[in-house]
């Protein structure tokens, strides 16, 4: 899920602070 909404504390965080 790198849609750059909120993200859950898992390794969808990751997705979003790489871009």
């Amino acid at each position: 899920m790198n849609n750059g909404t909120v993200a859950f504390p898992s390794k969808d965080v990751s997705l979003v602070i790489n871009g």
